[in-house]
Parts: structure tokens; C-alpha cells; sequence
């Protein structure tokens, strides 16, 4: 760490008790909580690329056979696992672009360590492009994002 000059305040790491204990619990709770996701709007598939988890979220109001399609990354500091806070911001790109949302439930820590994210999202990706025509997915159109930690990716 004596390499770069970074502030006192950043060379804190959290203990390892925050990572083997108090994170593991969280998302032990997070899937309790409610989606929030307005079942007359859109249209939720979750599905399995090899062991790693994604869902779609597709509009009901659309006459397309195949739309575009946002490839989306959580949140959540690496981790953390989606929120309903996640899903609602993905039923708003959804309808209001109106877009598929591809979400990858990528895998977090304290059982997953760099690169194993970076190498989920691109499986995911992968997967979505050669199964685009059976996802409705228009593979002229797809955009890439995320926030927080899935922009990181």
C-alpha cells in the first residue's frame, strides 16, 4: 500500500467478520423482500446461464416480436445481491424505453473473487447473443450498463 499516497481514511479495510458473516446474512434476506415489479406492465422470466442466474424483464405493451435490449448489471459493491430497488430501476428502462432488460445475477463475495464477476458477465453475454432470437432480442440493438458496481463491470 505504500506504492500510492491514498488518504488514512481509504486504507481501512473492512473486517473479516463483515465479509464471512454480516454480508452472507444480508442477502440471505434480500430475496424476502418485495420485488415491486407491476405484473400488468411487464413480463418477468428468470432463467440459468450454466450455473450463473439472469432474468427478463420484457414490456407487455408491445406489438414487436423483437426489441432491443439493455444488458444490465447490479449494484451492490460486488456484494450484495439485487434489491427491489434494482428491479423497479430495470421495470423503468423497460417500459419507458420500452427495451428488453437482461439482468445478470452475478456471483458475489465472500465465496466469489475478482475475476469471477467480469467472467460471469461475459458468459451471460455471450449466452443472450447466441439465444437472442429465442429471447426476442433484436442483437442489432444492445446496449451495455449498469450502476455502482455493475457499471464497474
Amino acid at each position: 500500500m505504500n506504492k500510492y499516497d491514498f488518504d488514512k481514511q481509504l486504507k481501512r479495510l473492512p473486517s473479516a467478520v463483515f465479509y464471512k458473516w454480516a454480508v452472507p446474512i444480508a442477502n440471505a434476506f434480500i430475496p424476502l423482500l418485495p420485488k415491486g415489479l407491476a405484473r400488468h406492465k411487464v413480463t418477468y422470466v428468470h432463467g440459468k446461464a450454466g450455473n450463473i442466474g439472469f432474468h427478463t424483464l420484457r414490456p407487455k405493451r408491445t406489438t414487436n416480436s423483437s426489441l432491443p435490449c439493455l444488458f444490465y448489471m447490479h449494484g451492490g459493491g460486488f456484494a450484495y445481491k439485487q434489491t427491489f430497488v434494482h428491479y423497479k430501476l430495470e421495470q423503468v428502462y423497460c417500459t419507458d424505453a420500452p427495451c428488453i432488460v437482461f439482468s445478470v445475477d452475478y456471483p458475489v463475495l465472500p465465496k466469489a473473487t475478482y475475476p469471477t464477476e467480469i467472467d460471469a458477465a461475459v458468459h451471460c453475454y455471450k449466452y443472450m447473443a447466441d439465444n437472442a432470437e429465442r429471447l426476442s432480442i433484436d442483437i442489432t440493438r444492445i446496449v451495455i450498463g449498469g450502476d455502482s458496481a455493475g457499471g464497474n463491470l
